[in-house]
């Protein structure tokens, strides 16, 4: 399948399963060409979720299109390279020897996450309760909130790409204004707890990332030319002090190598993740930038999400790759721990304890993976290459797919936002909500989220591990505006 394919399926499905609203047709078709714009641009994005007519459609792949992927529990671990002989030899570990080798001074970790709620809940902005205010970045009506500190942003930007809280503050990554993005300047800011703000890059950069300890941010700046159509044909990669801004490390891509440099995260201080940025993804890269060395590091194709200690990550194997289906891996044991299916994992919680997935109410979009689109097309005996593998097409798959219509039809748009063992893909907590769009861990045991309802009110809402919510700021109308429905808070990300 090529990116043009991807691109028509993106747009098809949202046209499939997005309420009719006229009034945001062109939000949507702006976000469509800063899709495709990204997709010819080949920067790798990771996950993304596109909020169409108020309904966020999770999108994972690494030009922000629609994953194609089977559901399956099962994965086909394309490979991180050796495993890590360390995780077999601690299995096969002396218990007791373990136990005098461990530090009595730390903290055993809970044996156990909190029980799963069997009620699935429905979060209704009229019924929660008001709380306090974010506790992690946010933006709404030109300044970004950081605690009690609030600090005017008066740059000309369509959205925020990246909203991070760092030591001290936060760094930013602006999106174009209007029909800039197609052109740039995408823009690298620090904004500072003391109501400084500093400009750190006026580039096309797609993506920053901060380290586990807040100290370091890195992001990489691309070119292109006229004569490279797959990809940029120089990227420059740099790492800065959070605080100051001032550059610690860079690297210059070109050439051959020109197109490594999609940032997706921090492994630790000094280990960075990278993911190409061609067309067709070809693999995720490790740069250690003291050691100015970049090599692969595993063969699957792109990074969807890092979480922010560096432990765990998803990732989804290349295009031509048999199976599909993005993997939760152990980054430091090199084991892949589970899949989320069609699910869309959005973020890892801070200590990489939990991750908060979306996952759309109704029946499954693909079947044995093939598109319900294209199986209400075909008739039993049937024979479909899915991922260079033939399958062949049964009763059963086709009555599965009947369904789709009857449910597209009467679906209003809801999905669940459910909290997962990060390890084990086990869940914790689960919430029906009408449009959960950006979402991002302010602590360890809570998350907040952008919600969506009635296509006429918007709030920035919070649930702890524990199961309460509340709003963390007051629900906005936003039927009035002159444009259509705006969005009053950002949290940054899609």
């Amino acid at each position: 399948m090529n990116i043009e394919d991807l691109v028509r399926r993106s747009m098809n499905d949202m046209v499939r399963v997005v309420p009719p609203r006229p009034e945001l047709a062109d939000q949507v078709l702006r976000g469509a060409r800063r899709r495709q714009q990204v997709t010819r641009m080949a920067v790798a994005g990771g996950a993304s979720l596109v909020v169409a007519g108020g309904t966020t459609l999770a999108v994972a792949d690494p030009l922000g299109l629609w994953e194609n992927s089977d559901v399956s529990s099962s994965h086909s671990d394309p490979g991180l390279g050796p495993a890590d002989e360390s995780s077999d030899a601690a299995t096969d570990a002396d218990p007791d020897e373990a136990a005098t080798d461990a530090d009595p001074d730390e903290a055993a970790p809970d044996a156990e996450p909190p029980a799963p709620e069997t009620a699935n809940d429905v979060v209704d902005l009229d019924d929660l309760s008001s709380g306090a205010a974010p506790d992690t970045p946010w933006y709404a009506d030109g300044t970004i909130h950081l605690g009690d500190t609030a600090v005017p942003f008066d740059a000309d930007f369509g959205s925020l790409r990246a909203l991070e809280p760092v030591n001290g503050g936060a760094a930013v990554l602006t999106t174009p204004a209007g029909d800039e993005y197609e052109h740039g300047p995408y823009e690298v800011y620090l904004v500072g707890q003391d109501g400084t703000v500093e400009q750190l890059a006026d580039s096309i950069t797609f993506s920053l990332a901060v380290s586990p300890d807040g100290s370091r941010i890195a992001w990489a700046e691309h070119e292109f030319s006229a004569d490279n159509g797959s990809g940029p044909s120089r990227t420059v990669l740099n790492v800065a002090d959070a605080t100051t801004g001032e550059l610690i490390h860079t690297r210059e891509q070109t050439g051959d190598e020109g197109h490594i440099g999609g940032v997706m995260g921090f492994l630790e201080a000094d280990r960075l993740v990278l993911d190409s940025a061609n067309n067709s993804p070809d693999g995720v890269y490790v740069w250690e930038p003291t050691a100015d060395t970049i090599s692969p590091w595993t063969d699957f194709g792109f990074t969807q999400v890092l979480a922010p200690s560096g432990e765990f990550g998803v990732f989804v194997p290349p295009n031509e790759a048999e199976d599909s289906s993005s993997a939760v891996v152990d980054t430091r044991t090199e084991q892949v721990l589970w899949s989320p299916g069609e699910d869309h994992v959005a973020a890892f919680s801070p200590d990489g304890r939990y991750a908060a997935v979306v996952a759309q109410q109704g029946p499954p979009m693909f079947v044995d993976g093939i598109h319900v689109s294209e199986l209400q097309h075909l008739q039993a005996g049937d024979v479909i290459d899915v991922g260079g593998t033939e399958v062949t097409v049964t009763d059963e798959m086709i009555d599965a797919a009947s369904g789709f219509d009857d449910w597209r039809d009467n679906w209003d748009g809801r999905s669940d936002l459910v909290l997962v063992d990060a390890r084990t893909g086990d869940e914790v907590l689960r919430r029906d909500v009408e449009h959960p769009g950006q979402i991002t861990w302010e602590s360890a045991e809570s998350v907040v989220f952008a919600a969506w309802q009635d296509g006429s009110q918007m709030a920035l809402v919070r649930c702890t591990v524990a199961g309460a919510c509340e709003l963390a700021t007051e629900p906005v109308d936003t039927s009035a505006a002159p444009d259509g429905p705006r969005q009053p808070y950002d949290l940054g990300g899609y």
